[in-house]
């Protein structure tokens, strides 16, 4: 293994021999040279039968090698391994495991396997046949038997999991690659197809179009282009190449589309797309350079687009993008409300924590997971498509930590990475700000609405306290929901100005122990209105009327107006009466309603008005209110939010 090393680091790479209790080191022996780290080979021996995988460790880089039996595996009768799906005539043990499952008559046997839990082995003997596996997912892994093996594609690069109307998407100069002795010997009489865009283009005897490049060579080669005129090869096109000898199942087929100047890959979440000159893209595109397209695919399976080709029109296209489900799981097997989010001197408890990972997708070939400073990087492969990550080795990265962090989980595949998930977020603190207290008051209570912002998603680690002066708490309990509310008894307090806060607590750990401590997020006061002592007091001694405000701007009434006689209306709402009451000016007198208000924690009436449901009216050249219609540039109103105060003081 090599890799860039940086300057003046000598730290060890690690490896380690994962079981199912422990992890033993492997020695390797390594040396640094011209800006790299190299690793020399090691051969190990797993010790015991529980082995899962190998992890590499050096610096902030880990990577982690799953090492399992795959789901289906096929060995001849000599127990060699043999790589498929096609496979020579003869007899075979195929390993499956329990998700994958046969109903193939031909099976000669069945049994458990004694070395492997979970496993069935099945004995076949194929010939000329094929065997068809399906597992709980509805997925089907097709096993072919024949003595015609040596017939393949060659030339050309497939788009991992992108599709054209259900065809695999490709690129490159196809050839079919044919063993010479197979087609000499047993093929002559075979016959060559090739389909172009759909309809049948080409048909011959197998051997009129075979061509070696050597007299010696091994192989014959048939290239597709030399069958399709020169200039009806295009950007898009769909091939279809079988080769059979009468028989009702073919010997080789393959159907493919083919293109040029044409790319997908996943690029920071994005699928990324490039069309050839003249062609153009339909779809979610985010954005746009030239002819490479940037389309949104967060959430989904496949990301689906349309794209223009010059003389062929429009062809749609589905890419597929790698998915898996993860959940986080205490290690009292609780599953955890994800993404996790932890406070700095809370880190600790990472470490009771694993990342159970599963692939959607057999496009997903890594995880990748990360805080987003890249302070610690995991790397691990996904060989059957489930992983197990303790979240053990963030535990310790968070001490000094000032502003928040995230723990981020990529999926990476042949078409790149796929956009961050958050895993978890470690917050160094809780901010509070914008914070509103409204205080309502009704017949025998107040009602106190608590409004703010935060950056900590979980409200019930902050709690709301209300005390006196002198430090005396009246109520206190956890925020719930935002805003919050709060219902107490008038009579259960004296002071009209209450102390409010809003805190969290943080155990702090020492040599000593630990301790908790309190943070405080925001302080202010609270003034509690008291519209019923105010009305008791109107009712006793009267007001008189000193000024209000309009439009910004405050007037002074030049002489007081005094209401008298005043009552309560039968026409009001509990906590928000409506009064009535004489008006006098001068040698003027008028009956009027109006309610009482708490606006800057004082009280004032917010609306006025007489008998005849007149608003109340202000003459700035005369410094005179009135209700009559008069007309002018000196006439403000409606007249609202007026001061007030009593005959002998203002109330407090």
């Amino acid at each position: 293994q090599s890799m860039p090393a940086p300057r003046d680091f000598q730290a060890t790479p690690k490896y380690g021999l994962n079981y199912k209790d422990e992890t033993v080191s492997i020695p390797v022996q390594h040396h640094i040279q011209r800006g790299r780290l190299n690793i020399a080979e090691a051969f190990v021996l797993p010790a015991k039968s529980d082995f899962s995988g190998i992890t590499f460790q050096w610096l902030n880089f880990r990577e982690y090698w799953e090492i399992k039996p795959e789901p289906l595996m096929v060995f001849a009768s000599n127990g060699d391994l043999r790589e498929g799906p096609r496979f020579p005539n003869g007899f075979y043990y195929i390993l499956a495991d329990d998700n994958w499952e046969t109903d193939t008559p031909q099976i000669t046997a069945k049994y458990r396997c004694s070395n492997l839990n979970n496993y069935t082995v099945y004995e076949f003997n194929g010939v000329e046949s094929s065997l068809e596996f399906l597992n709980d997912k509805g997925e089907r892994a097709r096993l072919g038997f024949t003595r015609y093996r040596g017939i393949s594609l060659a030339g050309v690069q497939y788009l991992p999991g992108v599709k054209q109307d259900g065809l695999p998407v490709a690129r490159g100069r196809p050839k079919i690659i044919i063993d010479r002795e197979l087609v000499d010997r047993e093929l002559r009489e075979a016959t060559f197809t090739l389909d172009y865009n759909g309809g049948r283009f080409h048909t011959a005897s197998l051997a009129s179009v075979c061509t070696a490049e050597k007299e010696e060579s091994a192989n014959y080669e048939i290239t597709l282009a030399d069958f399709v005129p020169e200039g009806d090869l295009g950007n898009w096109q769909v091939l279809g190449v079988e080769i059979g000898c009468g028989r009702s199942e073919p010997l080789f087929k393959e159907e493919f589309c083919l293109v040029t100047a044409f790319s997908v890959t996943l690029d920071d979440g994005l699928l990324k797309v490039t069309v050839p000159k003249r062609s153009v893209l339909k779809g979610e595109t985010v954005r746009q350079s030239a002819k490479t397209y940037w389309l949104s695919c967060q959430g989904k399976k496949t990301g689906t687009f349309e794209v223009f080709f010059n003389k062929i029109g429009w062809k749609e296209f589905a890419a597929k993008v790698p998915r898996g489900k993860w959940q986080l799981v205490a290690k009292s097997n609780v599953i955890l409300p994800s993404p996790l989010t932890v406070l700095q001197w809370e880190s600790q408890d990472l470490g009771d924590v694993t990342l159970v990972f599963e692939t959607l997708d057999p496009l997903v070939k890594k995880v990748v997971v990360s805080d987003d400073s890249d302070h610690l990087v995991m790397q691990l492969n996904v060989p059957r498509g489930n992983l197990e990550i303790p979240l053990e080795n963030f535990a310790d990265l968070y001490e000094e930590l000032e502003t928040k962090s995230k723990i981020e989980l990529y999926l990476e595949g042949p078409l790149g990475r796929s956009g961050p998930e958050c895993v978890a977020e470690v917050f160094a603190g809780i901010d509070v700000e914008d914070v509103s207290l409204f205080i309502a008051e009704q017949e025998d209570e107040y009602v106190l609405e608590v409004a703010f912002k935060t950056n900590y998603p979980k409200l019930n680690r902050l709690c709301f306290r209300g005390s006196t002066d002198n430090g005396e708490v009246l109520f206190q309990r956890p925020l719930r929901i935002n805003p919050d509310y709060f219902y107490f008894k008038k009579d259960e307090f004296e002071a009209l100005v209450l102390q409010a806060q809003i805190y969290y607590t943080k155990e702090i750990t020492s040599i000593f122990g630990a301790v908790q401590e309190e943070v405080i997020c925001y302080e202010g006061n609270i003034h509690l209105p008291n519209v019923q002592a105010v009305y008791k007091r109107m009712q006793k001694e009267g007001l008189l009327l000193t000024g209000f405000t309009y439009q910004d701007r405050h007037y002074n009434l030049p002489a007081p107006y005094r209401i008298e006689n005043i009552a309560v209306s039968s026409r009001n709402f509990a906590g928000e009466e409506l009064l009535n009451g004489t008006l006098s000016h001068k040698d003027k007198v008028a009956k009027v309603y109006f309610y009482v208000e708490y606006k800057d924690e004082k009280p004032i009436i917010s609306v006025l008005w007489d008998e005849e449901d007149d608003a109340l009216q202000y003459d700035t050249r005369e410094g005179s209110l009135f209700w009559e219609v008069r007309a002018g540039g000196h006439i403000i109103g409606p007249i609202e939010n007026l001061e007030f105060q009593f005959s002998e003081s203002d109330l407090k």
